[in-house]
């Protein structure tokens, strides 16, 4: 083999090497893009506590929402042990199991009628973990979201706390059409 042969086969040799690698590289590319894009058009469904005091009470909500850019489908919802709604003592999101949850979809429960405790007892007295299992993809993806709410999480609250301020008079009408508008505000915007 003379030196121009050795040069033409190197030259090959290099060729393949880096065409190969350049395949790789781009398999290795379309895989990561294919989870970005997957992982950012996924259901991210939580819950979280929200809370009105519009009237003497301080209600307390349960609420379950999907942030995510795509539908899921509830695959069960288990509670570290039962977790009643105040006013009806029955349990909350029970048989929730296979619900479809839309993107931007929210459910709320009543929690806590008064969240103080001033009326009816306070059904929470302390922390629950909440797991919320679903799937999406025609149930070939699944996650799960947990967390524990505190019993005294309304407490940071509880400050801003005003009644309605309604009498049944024009001027008092009046406030409460005030706070309706203002709560209205405070939770859309």
């Amino acid at each position: 083999m003379d030196t121009k042969d050795k040069i033409q086969l190197i030259t090959s040799i290099v060729t393949a090497t880096t065409s190969i690698i350049a395949i790789i590289i781009s398999i290795r590319s379309l895989k990561a893009t294919k989870r970005s894009i997957e992982s950012a058009n996924r259901p991210n469904v939580v819950a979280y506590l929200t809370w009105d005091w519009l009237d003497i009470n301080l209600r307390e909500y349960l609420v379950i929402k999907n942030f995510g850019k795509s539908g899921a489908i509830i695959t069960n919802i288990i509670f570290s042990e039962p977790w009643k709604n105040s006013q009806n003592q029955q349990p909350i999101f029970d048989h929730m199991d296979g619900y479809y949850i839309a993107p931007n979809q929210k459910f709320s429960s009543l929690a806590e009628v008064n969240t103080v405790g001033a009326g009816p007892e306070r059904a929470r007295k302390k922390p629950i973990t909440i797991t919320i299992n679903y799937s999406w993809d025609k149930g070939n993806q699944s996650d799960s979201f947990t967390h524990t709410f505190s019993a005294d999480a309304y407490k940071n609250f509880e400050v801003s706390r005003r009644d309605s301020g309604f009498y049944g008079t024009p001027q008092s009408s009046e406030t409460l059409m005030y706070r309706i508008a203002h709560e209205f505000f405070r939770t859309h915007l």
